[in-house]
Protein backbone atom coordinates (compact mmCIF):
# COMPACT_ATOMS: atom_id res chain seq x y z
CA UNK A 1 0.00 0.00 0.00
CA UNK A 2 1.40 3.33 -1.21
CA UNK A 3 0.65 6.57 1.09
CA UNK A 4 0.22 9.98 -0.97
CA UNK A 5 -0.32 13.81 1.22
CA UNK A 6 -1.92 15.73 -0.79
CA UNK A 7 -3.62 19.67 -0.43
CA UNK A 8 -6.42 18.92 1.04
CA UNK A 9 -7.51 23.02 1.46
CA UNK A 10 -10.49 24.25 -1.04
CA UNK A 11 -11.39 20.29 -2.00
CA UNK A 12 -15.22 21.34 -0.93
CA UNK A 13 -15.24 24.53 -2.80
CA UNK A 14 -15.38 23.04 -6.43
CA UNK A 15 -17.88 20.09 -7.45
CA UNK A 16 -16.27 17.11 -8.12
CA UNK A 17 -18.22 16.57 -11.63
CA UNK A 18 -16.10 19.70 -13.14
CA UNK A 19 -19.26 21.86 -13.19
CA UNK A 20 -17.43 24.87 -11.04
CA UNK A 21 -17.60 26.79 -7.52
CA UNK A 22 -20.57 25.44 -5.15
CA UNK A 23 -22.78 27.28 -2.97
CA UNK A 24 -23.14 26.29 0.19
CA UNK A 25 -26.41 26.00 1.99
CA UNK A 26 -26.78 28.82 4.63
CA UNK A 27 -29.23 26.79 6.71
CA UNK A 28 -27.49 23.49 6.45
CA UNK A 29 -23.73 23.88 5.74
CA UNK A 30 -23.42 20.33 5.35
CA UNK A 31 -25.48 20.71 1.92
CA UNK A 32 -23.32 21.86 -1.20
CA UNK A 33 -25.64 22.83 -4.47
CA UNK A 34 -23.48 22.25 -7.82
CA UNK A 35 -24.37 25.17 -10.41
CA UNK A 36 -26.54 22.25 -12.08
CA UNK A 37 -28.52 22.46 -9.64
CA UNK A 38 -27.98 19.29 -7.91
CA UNK A 39 -27.21 18.88 -4.10
CA UNK A 40 -25.30 16.79 -2.48
CA UNK A 41 -23.47 16.30 0.94
CA UNK A 42 -19.93 19.12 1.16
CA UNK A 43 -17.83 16.52 2.92
CA UNK A 44 -18.56 13.68 0.18
CA UNK A 45 -17.56 16.22 -2.75
CA UNK A 46 -14.15 17.09 -0.75
CA UNK A 47 -13.54 13.58 -0.51
CA UNK A 48 -13.94 13.00 -3.93
CA UNK A 49 -11.92 15.68 -4.48
CA UNK A 50 -9.24 14.50 -2.46
CA UNK A 51 -9.16 11.16 -3.98
CA UNK A 52 -8.74 12.83 -6.95
CA UNK A 53 -5.14 14.78 -6.32
CA UNK A 54 -3.86 11.20 -4.79
CA UNK A 55 -5.04 9.43 -8.24
CA UNK A 56 -3.19 12.39 -10.11
CA UNK A 57 0.22 11.83 -8.28
CA UNK A 58 0.03 8.36 -7.78
CA UNK A 59 -1.31 7.10 -11.22
CA UNK A 60 1.14 10.22 -13.05
CA UNK A 61 -1.63 11.49 -14.94
CA UNK A 62 -1.13 14.60 -16.63
CA UNK A 63 -4.11 17.23 -16.28
CA UNK A 64 -3.38 19.95 -18.65
CA UNK A 65 -2.89 23.84 -16.42
CA UNK A 66 -2.50 21.52 -13.26
CA UNK A 67 1.58 21.49 -11.87
CA UNK A 68 2.26 18.09 -9.71
CA UNK A 69 5.52 19.03 -7.61
CA UNK A 70 7.31 15.51 -6.87
CA UNK A 71 7.77 16.51 -3.29
CA UNK A 72 4.81 18.58 -2.13
CA UNK A 73 6.23 18.94 1.34
CA UNK A 74 9.37 20.88 0.17
CA UNK A 75 8.36 23.66 -0.11
CA UNK A 76 9.81 27.37 0.21
CA UNK A 77 9.26 30.39 1.50
CA UNK A 78 8.31 31.95 -1.56
CA UNK A 79 7.51 28.76 -3.70
CA UNK A 80 3.54 30.09 -4.05
CA UNK A 81 1.20 27.67 -5.41
CA UNK A 82 1.98 24.81 -8.05
CA UNK A 83 -1.71 25.84 -9.34
CA UNK A 84 -4.54 27.84 -9.64
CA UNK A 85 -6.76 25.31 -11.23
CA UNK A 86 -8.89 23.03 -9.27
CA UNK A 87 -7.79 19.63 -9.61
CA UNK A 88 -11.36 17.54 -9.16
CA UNK A 89 -12.66 14.27 -9.90
CA UNK A 90 -13.74 15.00 -13.65
CA UNK A 91 -10.09 15.75 -14.65
CA UNK A 92 -9.04 12.03 -13.63
CA UNK A 93 -12.18 10.71 -15.91
CA UNK A 94 -10.93 12.69 -18.59
CA UNK A 95 -7.33 11.46 -18.20
CA UNK A 96 -8.60 8.28 -17.83
CA UNK A 97 -10.71 8.80 -21.26
CA UNK A 98 -7.60 10.16 -23.34
CA UNK A 99 -5.80 7.18 -22.26
CA UNK A 100 -8.22 4.60 -23.03
CA UNK A 101 -8.81 6.88 -26.74
CA UNK A 102 -5.04 6.16 -27.66
CA UNK A 103 -4.96 2.28 -26.47
CA UNK A 104 -5.41 0.32 -30.22
CA UNK A 105 -8.50 -2.13 -29.98
CA UNK A 106 -7.57 -6.08 -30.73
CA UNK A 107 -9.75 -8.26 -32.84
CA UNK A 108 -11.19 -11.10 -30.78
Amino acid sequence: MKLVSVFARGTSYFAYDGSGPVKRDKSNATLATFSTGRRYNADLNAAYNIAARGLIVLLKLVVPGVAVREHPERTGKSSGRSSRIPTVLADVWACHAQSLARVPMTAV
